[in-house]
């Protein structure tokens, strides 16, 4: 089922309404471009969520993902340090780069969100992505 929405005139029950659509389908993100605009719907996972929840919440299962914070080229490793690339199952600590954005002359880290092991890896490397692309998940360890 598709809608065409106006991105000029979007009222809050028509954005109520896109979320609904999102969830029956089972998506994460919905993005609607229309000339000059741009809306971007992220529904985010329940262990995403639950980073906000009060202390003492488990978070024992709890993957958290690594997004793309500009649209670049994704780097596993440092461009002077080949042997850097993570692999699944490699213990990582909060603040640890886990990889790279090349956009141009700038090279931003992508930084480990939290304690755990990587648990996925999404993207091939050097290849084009998106702002708010899934890059890699991490399983969240204390």
């Amino acid at each position: 089922m598709s809608k065409a929405v106006s991105a000029n005139a979007v009222s809050e029950d028509e954005i109520e309404q896109i979320i609904a659509f999102a969830k029956e389908g089972n998506l994460l993100e919905l993005s609607i471009r229309e000339e000059e605009a741009y809306v971007r719907v992220v529904l985010l996972p329940k262990a995403e969520a639950s980073r906000n929840a009060p202390d003492g919440a488990s978070r024992a299962s709890e993957q958290m993902e690594v997004t793309a914070s500009l649209a670049a080229q994704y780097l596993p490793q440092h461009p002077f340090r080949p042997n850097g690339r993570v692999k699944v199952g490699q213990s990582v600590r909060k603040g640890a780069p886990v990889g790279y954005l090349l956009s141009g002359p700038l090279l931003t880290p992508l930084l480990a969100p939290c304690n755990g092991r990587i648990a996925d890896l999404r993207v091939e490397p050097n290849r084009q992505v998106d702002y708010g692309t899934a890059i890699l998940s991490i399983s969240h360890e204390e």
